[in-house]
């Protein structure tokens, strides 16, 4: 299989890596979601396309960290992700009020995003 027509990379060496650490990182993701290969690509969000948030996200944080050897001393938790139990519509509210945030203030994390972090080792 080449993955290089497969995933649209272009031949060079640094893409011959992107390319590799796309693949890990799509495998890494749907074993983690249950979300199939076939849906994954570069621009797959986790919140908003997958559904991760709260203590499944901070899960899945960790783990993504341990397996590829990510340093997340610069990954702010609360920027990327609502906590658990934040779309009850009451804790949603208050978690907004609270912290003064909208749901356009997140930051979506892609698989694009999480390939980079592979690369460059940290958040």
């Amino acid at each position: 299989m080449d993955t290089k027509t497969e995933n649209h990379f272009t031949s060079s060496p640094d893409s011959d890596w992107a390319n590799v650490n796309f693949l890990k990182v799509r495998n890494f993701v749907s074993q983690q979601t249950g979300t199939s290969i076939s849906k994954l690509n570069l621009n797959t969000r986790l919140s908003e396309d997958l559904g991760v948030e709260g203590d499944d996200a901070n899960d899945f944080v960790q783990a993504f960290s341990e397996v590829f050897d990510v340093d997340l001393t610069h990954f702010v938790f609360d920027e990327y992700f609502y906590p658990e139990g934040a779309f009850n519509p009451i804790s949603y509210l208050l978690y907004r009020k609270l912290f003064k945030i909208s749901k356009s203030q997140h930051i979506p994390i892609t698989l694009g995003r999480l390939v980079e972090a592979v690369s460059k080792k940290k958040w």
